[in-house]
This record gives C-alpha cells, structure tokens and sequence, in this order.
C-alpha cells in the first residue's frame, strides 16, 4: 500500500472526441493523448503544436461539432481551436484571476460565454468584442432559454435573464406561494418547454 501511494497516479482531466477519436489531457500532463481503441492506450502527441501549458483546463464541444479547448496560465485564458490534430490559438485573454473556467455557446464561430472567477464574460467572434457582466458576483450556471435569451444563476443574488439582442440584463423573478423569493446556490437548469427547472438551497 505504502509503495503503491508514492507512484504517480495516471487519470483523465478533460477529453472530447474528434472524428470519432477519444482524445484526452491527463492530470498534471500538457500534452495532448490520443487513445488507441486496438491495444486500449493512451499516447501522447508530442508536438508543439498539441501541448497547451494549463492551470484550469475545459475541453468544449460546439453546438456545431467545433472543438475548443480553454486553457488557463499566468492568469491568461487561451482558446484553442482543434482542427487536423493541432490546436490554434484563436483569442487569448488577461484576467485579475484565474479559477474554474465553464463555457457554454450555439457556435463557437460567432460567440461565446466564458465564466470563471465568479464574473460572466461574453465574447463576440470575429469583431473583437469582451463585455463583462455581473463582475461583483458569484456566477452558477447559465442556460439559454431561446435563440436570444440566457438565463444566469448567482450564489447569493438570485437568476438575471440576459438579452443578446438589446444586451439588456434583468433580474429573473421567482414567485413562490404568490410571494417573490431569491434563488440561493442554484447550480444547474434543466428548460423544458415554459417550465424551468433548478435547485435553491439544496430544495428543488
């Protein structure tokens, strides 16, 4: 047991498919695996161009079937596009901080939302446009409800609904036995039709 805690320990940190390949980055590794589906291995590609350095990694499938990887150093975010086996760095971002990074898009060709560090961004391609939303925050999760407009969850400040179209941003109201409450800790939406379902202080 003592020998067996000292070896260093092999697990997947984040992987996405690519024509019909698994690939994967491996804990604490930059380089970038491709699994082997005959002898059940993984091996590293070991090139310049499919190693990304990483802090905070998120491997993101587009809505499009467009791979973007975003990976964190030094306090920058970079998206890397992967097309033909490599990666491309299409933007890369400065932040005060740096934390658990979570993306969500309809096309990673047009846009994108990217939160981490509790504050929401929103990225417009190819003009090059950030905007920062709810900075003073602590972000959740977002969900879209319809072509235009997102639902966003905070920790302690309740849900906002998000316009794209006239960039607008409201809070969200929820009503419980005819009394208006603030959701707490909401940590993920499921949208079905008109109804939306989440969670409040652990209460669905």
């Amino acid at each position: 047991r003592d020998r067996g805690s000292k070896k260093s320990k092999f697990w997947i940190d984040n992987h996405f498919i690519e024509k019909d390949t698994l690939y994967a980055f491996i804990y604490n590794n930059p380089i970038l695996h491709r699994f082997n589906a005959k002898n059940f291995q993984f091996a590293p590609l070991n090139s310049e161009k499919t190693t990304l350095n990483n802090e905070h990694l998120n491997c993101y499938k587009g809505a499009n079937n467009e791979t973007m990887v975003f990976a964190s150093e030094n306090k920058t975010i970079s998206f890397n596009a992967f097309k033909n086996g490599i990666f491309k760095t299409v933007e890369s971002t400065n932040y005060d901080k740096v934390g658990r990074i979570e993306v969500i898009s309809k096309d990673l060709n047009n846009d994108l939302w990217l939160s981490t560090n509790g504050e929401l961004h929103y990225f417009k391609f190819p003009r090059k446009t950030i905007k920062t939303y709810l900075k003073d925050k602590q972000l959740r999760a977002i969900k879209p409800l319809d072509s235009v407009n997102y639902i966003v969850a905070t920790e302690n400040s309740g849900w906002y609904q998000f316009n794209t179209t006239n960039d607008s941003l409201k809070p969200f109201k929820v009503i419980e036995n005819e009394k208006t409450i603030l959701p707490v800790s909401s940590r993920n939406f499921i949208v079905e039709d008109s109804i939306i379902w989440s969670n409040s202080r652990g209460n669905l």
